[in-house]
């Protein structure tokens, strides 16, 4: 769905029309447009209103805010990420003294009104203050160390330089973490951190987890090992979400595919697994995210807005006149919509 949290200008005076920055938000697959992803900012993460709008930047109440800091407060994924650097920052600082904060904004603000930009600076600054303050807190631990039984290390992997590109995506989406995979000798990993922060936007779907055709009689390693990881579990339930259904459609030679070629094809290994369910949601998921990148900004008249308490639909391509009327906020909104608030 995407929202566009924008109020009345006036009622008493005519107003130029204004912009109204869209926010797109992850809906349940039991819910609307077949369960695929609605957020434009990201293929694989984003947070609830209800969360995002508690961690709106501070700063945003200023009048004067460059193009990058428009778009991060009109954002849900993106003030989520700055509250997440912020708090990093601060365990950073604690830790010793950290790079120049300084020439990291000046990279994030020439990403100007790119929000997928400024989605991979945030990523990649927070993956750059954890691993300072890891090494502050442990210099003698290298990166790929074990940190106990049953769990491997993502971070030599993701940090390898590959040139294909999809990696060098994850590697901005995912900073130092742990996918633990169980055996009768080892539990597996069950901290809410063990996919890393960026991973949080996953834990809204923890009411698919676990996977309802684990129940199934006859599983492969790949399958059991998905069905035993809550992170791999998570990244299935995203899979849910863009695919649309649990399960490949029978007639779909396309997703049968990957999942016999690709990802079985991993076997019982949970970093092949994640890189493989992650490239296919990217793959899957960038028409949506095109689309809505296309409506990012939208031009509403000011005499379109509705009343407090009230929301309309509001079709990009349709004039004014031929827009539907006010109405409540608990509406389902149809592709292509975008919901105004008043």
């Amino acid at each position: 769905m995407a929202e566009c949290s924008v109020r009345n200008p006036s009622n008493d005076a005519p107003a130029p029309p204004r912009l109204a920055p869209c926010r797109h938000a992850v809906r349940s697959a039991r819910r609307s447009w077949n369960g695929l992803l609605a957020a434009a900012l990201s293929a694989v993460f984003a947070a609830t209103p209800q969360v995002a709008a508690a961690l709106t930047p501070g700063w945003c109440s200023s009048e004067a805010l460059n193009e990058s800091e428009r778009v991060i407060c009109a954002s849900d994924v993106l003030g989520r990420l700055d509250h997440e650097l912020n708090e990093v920052y601060a365990a950073a600082t604690r830790a010793g003294e950290v790079p120049d904060q300084a020439s990291w904004l000046a990279e994030r603000n020439a990403c100007g009104f790119d929000a997928n930009c400024l989605g991979a600076s945030y990523r990649t600054r927070i993956a750059e203050l954890r691993d300072y303050a890891q090494a502050a807190r442990a210099p003698d631990a290298g990166r790929g160390r074990s940190s106990g039984a049953g769990e491997i290390s993502v971070a030599p992997l993701l940090r390898s330089g590959s040139s294909e590109p999809w990696l060098q995506r994850l590697e901005e989406r995912l900073s130092e973490q742990s996918l633990g995979s169980r055996s009768e000798d080892a539990p597996a990993v069950q901290d809410d951190t063990s996919l890393g922060a960026a991973l949080d936007g996953l834990r809204g779907l923890d009411a698919l987890v676990p996977r309802p055709w684990c129940d199934a009689g006859r599983l492969n390693r790949t399958e059991r090992t998905i069905c035993e990881n809550e992170g791999l579990s998570r990244l299935d339930a995203l899979l849910e979400q863009v695919y649309g259904r649990a399960r490949a459609r029978d007639h779909d030679a396309e997703q049968i595919q990957w999942l016999r070629n690709q990802r079985d094809a991993c076997g019982d290994d949970p970093l092949c697994i994640a890189f493989a369910y992650t490239k296919r949601i990217e793959e899957l998921n960038a028409p949506l995210a095109q689309a809505a990148g296309r409506r990012h900004d939208i031009n509403i008249p000011s005499g379109q807005f509705p009343p407090p308490g009230t929301c309309r639909l509001w079709f990009p391509d349709r004039p004014p006149g031929q827009q539907p009327p006010y109405s409540a906020c608990d509406i389902s909104v149809p592709p292509g919509a975008v919901l105004i608030r008043g």
